[in-house]
Order: C-alpha cells, then sequence, then structure tokens
C-alpha cells in the first residue's frame, strides 16, 4: 500500500504570505507532503502581489497547481493553456486530466458555470470534454480527486450533515461527479462543509463501488477561521484491492445526484421535442435466398445528413410517426424516480441511528508538469452515451 500526503486548500485570493506560512507549519509538523492543489480564486486584487507570485519572487514550498479564473477580474494572469509559472507553481488549464508521478489521476475544471464558455465560466460542452475520457477508459474505475472552482448542486442531499450557509451549486458538477466517480471533491467558494461520504452504486442494483467524500473548503485567512486547508493520505484507486476500494465508511449515504441527472434527462427530452429533426427509416432484412421469398436485398441512395441544408434534413416523409423508443425513456424515469423515493425513505429511517484543447487526448497529462505554451489542434469529439451522467446521451441509446 502506497499512499501520498496531500494537501489542499481553498480560495487562497491573493493570500500567498499566509498560505506559504501555513503551507510550511504543517509540512514540517506532519509532512512531508508530495503537493499542493489550491481550488477556487487563487490571485488576489493586488496586482504587484500577483506579479511576485508569477514570477517566483514569492515561491511556494511544494509543488503547487492551481485552478483557472472564477472571475473576470483576474482572468488577465492566466494563459489560455496550462502552463508552469515558477519552479513549483502550475496553472493547471480550464479542464482536463492530471496524472502525477505518484500514479495519482486528478480530473478538474476551472471557473464557474455561465452561460456562455470563456476563461472563467464552463458550459456543458466543458462536461462532454471530460465525458469523453471516461468512455475511452476500458475498465474505468473513478478518479482518485476531482478538483472544481464551483460547488455540485444539491450535494447535501441524503447527508446527516450540512453546510454552515447555502452555496450555489452547479447541476452540471453534479453530473460530472456521477460520471467520473472521484474519492474525493474538493471545491472552493469561501464555506467549509465536509460532507458525510456517498457511494457510487445502487445497493442489490449494482457492483459495489468506492464512496465519494466532498470536502468545501473556506477561504485563506478567512474571518470566520473557517477551515481553509485540509491535510490527508490517499492511495492511487488503481492499486486497491477489490475488498479495499468497495470498502463503505461509517454513515455513507446515497448518491445525492439522481434527482438532477433525472431532470436533465427531462429536460434533454424536452429541447429534442421541440427541435424539428430528420425522420429515421428502419429496415429489417431477410436471410438471403429465404424460402419465403422476402426481401433480403435493399437498393437506396442517399445524402449525408452533414451536407442537407436544414430545410432538406427536418422534411418528413409521407406516414411519418412518433418515435417507438419513448415508452423505454419513461419507464427509465419512473425507475429513477422509484429509486429515489426509497433512498429519500431509506435516509429518513437511518438519521435515527446517526484546459486547453478539447481533444480528450490534450486533457491528459501525463507527467504532473505543464507545457508552457502548446500548439496542439484539436479535435472533434463525440459525444458519450454510455451512462445517465451524461445529458447529451442520445434518447434511443439509453
Amino acid at each position: 500500500m502506497v499512499r501520498q500526503q496531500v494537501l489542499v486548500c481553498g480560495d487562497v485570493n491573493g493570500q500567498f504570505k499566509a498560505l506559504v506560512k501555513r503551507v510550511n507549519e504543517v509540512n514540517d509538523k506532519h509532512g512531508p507532503f508530495v503537493m499542493l492543489f489550491c481550488v477556487g480564486e487563487f490571485f488576489g486584487t493586488d496586482d504587484e502581489t500577483n506579479r511576485k507570485i508569477i514570477s517566483g519572487d514569492i515561491t511556494m514550498p511544494l509543488p503547487t497547481y492551481i485552478l483557472g479564473p472564477c472571475s473576470p477580474s483576474t482572468s488577465r494572469y492566466y494563459p489560455e493553456a496550462g502552463c508552469d509559472f515558477s519552479g513549483n507553481l502550475t496553472f493547471l488549464g480550464k479542464k482536463g486530466i492530471l496524472n502525477t508521478a505518484d500514479g495519482l489521476q486528478v480530473a478538474y475544471l476551472s471557473g464557474v458555470e455561465g452561460p456562455q464558455s470563456s476563461s472563467f465560466q464552463f458550459v456543458r460542452d466543458d462536461i462532454k470534454d471530460l465525458l469523453n475520457i471516461v468512455t475511452a477508459r476500458s475498465g474505468f474505475l473513478g478518479f482518485d480527486l476531482l478538483l472544481t472552482g464551483m460547488w455540485p448542486a444539491e450535494v447535501s442531499k441524503f447527508s446527516t450533515n450540512y453546510p454552515k450557509r447555502e452555496t450555489a451549486g452547479s447541476p452540471l458538477i453534479s453530473q460530472l461527479a456521477a460520471a467520473l466517480k472521484p474519492q474525493y471533491h474538493f471545491a472552493g467558494m469561501g464555506v467549509h462543509y465536509e460532507r458525510t461520504p456517498y457511494r457510487n452504486h445502487r445497493i442489490l442494483q449494482e457492483q459495489s463501488q468506492h464512496a465519494t467524500r466532498f470536502i468545501g473548503l473556506a477561504s485563506v485567512k478567512n474571518s470566520e477561521k473557517e477551515k481553509w486547508l485540509y491535510a490527508f493520505s490517499i492511495e492511487p484507486i488503481r492499486q486497491m484491492t477489490v475488498a479495499e476500494r468497495t470498502k463503505q465508511p461509517e454513515h455513507t449515504t446515497e448518491c445525492p445526484y439522481l434527482g438532477i441527472l433525472e431532470r436533465l434527462i427531462l429536460e434533454n427530452h424536452r429541447i429534442l421535442q421541440e427541435q424539428s429533426q430528420h425522420a429515421t427509416r428502419f429496415i429489417g432484412l431477410a436471410s438471403v435466398k429465404n424460402s419465403e421469398k422476402e426481401k433480403w436485398l435493399y437498393a437506396f441512395s442517399i445524402e449525408p445528413i452533414r451536407q442537407m441544408t436544414v430545410a432538406e434534413r427536418t422534411k418528413q416523409p409521407e406516414h411519418t410517426t412518433e418515435c417507438p423508443y419513448l415508452g423505454i425513456l419513461e419507464r427509465l424515469i419512473l425507475e429513477l424516480r422509484e429509486m429515489k423515493r426509497k433512498q429519500e425513505s431509506s435516509a429518513e429511517k437511518e438519521q435515527y441511528f446517526f484546459d486547453m484543447s478539447s481533444s480528450a487526448e490534450d486533457l491528459v497529462d501525463h507527467g504532473g508538469k505543464r507545457p508552457r505554451k502548446s500548439d496542439r489542434t484539436p479535435r472533434e469529439q463525440q459525444p458519450c452515451w454510455f451512462c445517465l451522467s451524461n445529458v447529451d446521451a442520445e434518447q434511443y441509446l439509453v
């Protein structure tokens, strides 16, 4: 068993000296720690101080990895792609995967959810880019860490403890966390909250999997003196035995995101219904030289759908019917609702017991270091449809 000691801190907001001092204290007393991750806003309002940390005049005592901006005011301090600012300070980029030299797999997403993609905002397509990585991996077990600037929506659902104050969450991050299945999920936003662990499988319906711990961290040097630095040891999930990986911590709850996944599926279905699309023809063919003399050879002409105009593509042939597969989707939704009802009932009883390129490969960092510049050419991505966590799943594939 090779466990790595890791530090994670919340929004730094330019409080670099306080961060360096505290990291040194913890490392001297409880170390050595192999790395520090910073979630949320890293830079502050003082331009001179920000320039010092970028240039290396202020040095970090550990290899330090930071996320991108959460507001337009600090965006100017970040390049478009991930890079090394100085010897010990690395900007990860907007989104991607970091594979550390010690075997940890870290997924990350910078910024806050917004109406359009920008240096400090993410949208549904950014989630799809990360999900595409999962679909390309055989034998996927989950990630070791997920780092986000924003909280997932409804994260406290089913939990036996709750945050001190409400914090805005993103349904897209809920979807991402449900799909990536991290051992630990850290987020900033200035509020400390350590949720009771939740499981990543449905009891009696799926194989046992590991649990996820969500931890929200307060801002560095906050006036409420809430926890902003988290020290822990972790073993890479790929190095665990099945028994070690599937052991459930005490007070583990159901996954809090099932209701969100259901709503995302319904919303996607509504959008599909409202937008005119092309029709589909299903053709079953008989066996060659069959005794019933049924048709076994079909000749036709076809124009590639991507070369059609909208009018040509959406023109409906005579006698076009409704999609025959809607009942399957409806049964799926009913199943999710029933599952959620049982989980809520179970939770009530338990309380008595107390950046980057859009290419999937380009989102992966294999060495723990980022280049100073990147000329990689984006490649077209195919949608991820293998799991309910993907809101863009084609309904006939669900």
